[in-house]
């Protein structure tokens, strides 16, 4: 399970090392369904509903987290960059939770 520490190293790393920010989006039902594009919060909610608790829920949290990072971003190339940092700060939590021993 993340720790609020984790994933804030994680999101500050990620931004450091592309040099650009990481949208200010909770990793929380809330935080994702607020910053989704309409026609995806109903997607996101049916795999919310379906979904157990535990490892599978982190991974629904990172794939949703993302996709609201990148609908958050306006224009093609800062979707991108947006995609590029969020992809980052996901593997780099996964990292710090998940280390290869």
């Amino acid at each position: 399970m993340t720790t609020p520490d984790a994933w804030a190293t994680a999101l500050r790393q990620a931004a450091e090392q592309l040099g650009h920010p990481v949208p200010a989006i909770p990793r929380t039902v809330a935080g994702i369904t607020g910053a989704l594009s309409e026609q995806r919060r109903d997607e996101f909610r049916a795999e919310l509903d379906a979904i157990a608790d535990g490892i599978s829920f982190e991974v629904l949290l990172d794939t949703w987290w993302t996709q609201a990072v990148v609908d958050s971003a306006e224009g093609e190339d800062a979707r991108e960059r947006a995609l590029e940092v969020a992809d980052l700060a996901v593997s780099l939590r996964n990292r710090s939770d998940y280390p290869l021993a």
